[in-house]
């Protein structure tokens, strides 16, 4: 459930007028939208739950879909560096656009 709260406050700020003053701060709350997300994922969340909650993000329901599309692992080191790397690819992708 908190999860859940955090996802819906994170997409809420989303939707809001973004008043991030560089790419580099837009840039950073995608990838911590991405960050939870995955976070989310590898901890064996439902995708259609996630779904339900981005309902309203085109963002967030992008992201959802990205993240199930890696697999769900079972070692903590392995969850971690997953989710690392998502939120970092994320961050890349975001600042070359």
């Amino acid at each position: 459930m908190r999860k859940k709260l955090i996802i819906t406050a994170v997409v809420a700020t989303l939707s809001l007028p973004v008043m991030a003053d560089t790419p580099l701060e837009k840039c950073k709350v995608v990838s911590d939208l991405a960050n939870t997300i995955m976070e989310r994922r590898q901890a064996g969340a439902d995708m259609a739950g996630l779904l339900e909650i981005a309902k309203d993000s085109d963002l967030a329901t992008f992201l959802i879909m990205e993240a199930y599309k890696q697999p769900q692992f079972n070692t903590e080191e392995i969850k971690l560096r997953t989710i690392r790397n998502f939120k970092n690819d994320v961050m890349r992708k975001c600042m070359e656009d």
